[in-house]
């Protein structure tokens, strides 16, 4: 029997991570992106370049996609948040993520995303298609349609 098909319009973090996860259910997945590949581009329109905050439940979802140790590797531990009053005159106070010490992880936005496309395209059942942006979608129908550049 033919696994059931689902189709992914993004290739961002969100997008990457749900066809590992959906491929390792048994789905077959496509996933559709209108920028190009990004593990090839030195620079993608709309691409952030900004730190990602990486939290117990972003690494739980890492670690479903079997990803966990490699990215936490590459992290850098923020143990507290600055907050930066309004009146210029007083000080900024640090505002620590718990009181054992605890500590959210910095990791770079496009090499998570990068690890995340590697880990999709090495499941058989995921296929990427890029450069194919959104033209329509019915979802009552279960249909799409992409431009294929």
């Amino acid at each position: 029997m033919a696994a059931e098909s689902v189709a992914i319009v993004g290739g961002g973090l969100v997008g990457s991570l749900a066809a590992v996860l959906l491929a390792q259910k048994g789905y077959s997945v496509k996933v559709f992106e209108r920028r190009p590949d990004l593990r090839l581009a030195e620079q993608v329109d709309g691409n952030r370049s900004i730190n990602l905050a990486l939290s117990v439940r972003g690494i739980s979802a890492l670690k479903l996609a079997g990803l966990d140790d490699e990215i936490l590797a590459t992290t850098i531990p923020m143990h507290a948040r600055m907050i930066h009053p309004k009146d210029p005159s007083k000080e900024a106070m640090a505002q620590p993520y718990g009181v054992y010490g605890e500590a959210i992880n910095s990791v770079d936005r496009k090499l998570l995303n990068k690890k995340l496309l590697d880990r999709a395209q090495e499941i058989e059942d995921v296929e990427l298609y890029f450069e194919h942006p959104l033209v329509s979608l019915n979802p009552e129908a279960g249909e799409l349609t992409v431009l294929d550049k």
